[in-house]
């Protein structure tokens, strides 16, 4: 099914979650690190927090993805 990214100002749309997570591997650096080194800034906070009403189960995804 597919998915567009969740992120403000971009306009991907991929296969499914899983493509999205790898997209943002490439494209969002700055969300990744953030989730990454679990060091949200407000501004990033602000980032996630939509990205997580628009596709909760993409930014699930995600942090699952880079903390490992």
């Amino acid at each position: 099914m597919p998915a567009s990214c969740p992120l403000v100002g971009c306009d991907y749309t991929g296969k499914d979650n899983k493509d999205l997570v790898e997209h943002a591997k490439e494209h969002h650096i700055d969300l990744v690190e953030a989730l990454r080194q679990e060091k949200h800034e407000k501004e990033l906070e602000d980032l996630i927090e939509k990205a997580r009403e628009k596709n909760p189960e993409f930014v699930e995804k995600l942090e699952k993805e880079v903390s490992e």
